[in-house]
């Protein structure tokens, strides 16, 4: 998926355009806890039943790893995973979404391809 396809697919989500614009900016800039974040929460949907806590999948992050996660970017990991991974949808007690507040310069070469490879 591209650039545009994430926005559109954020969108039916329910975030509106210039947030979902900034946070895809700000995880292109910031790749390391997307990773940790998604093979966290696929181990943790796989391996046990019910709901799984996404902010305690940051928590765990942040306490064993140097990476620092904004509160606010939660419930974006959130909805991107449920989108990138279908079969776990409804897992996640999904939050409010309050914005992004700044978002960094990122090169539009760094804006090519799949956003959330693996």
């Amino acid at each position: 998926m591209t650039s545009i396809d994430w926005i559109n697919a954020l969108q039916r989500e329910g975030v509106d355009r210039e947030t979902a614009e900034r946070f895809l900016e700000w995880h292109l800039a910031n790749r390391e806890p997307w990773r940790e974040f998604q093979q966290r929460a696929i181990r943790l949907c796989e391996t046990t039943s019910g709901r799984v806590s996404a902010k305690w999948i940051v928590e765990a992050i942040r306490a064993e790893t140097k990476l620092s996660i904004s509160n606010s970017i939660t419930a974006y990991y959130v909805r991107v995973f449920e989108i990138k991974n279908p079969q776990f949808r409804g897992r996640f007690k999904k939050n409010s979404i309050k914005g992004l507040s700044s978002s960094p310069n990122v090169p539009a070469e760094q804006k090519q391809g799949d956003l959330w490879a693996r």
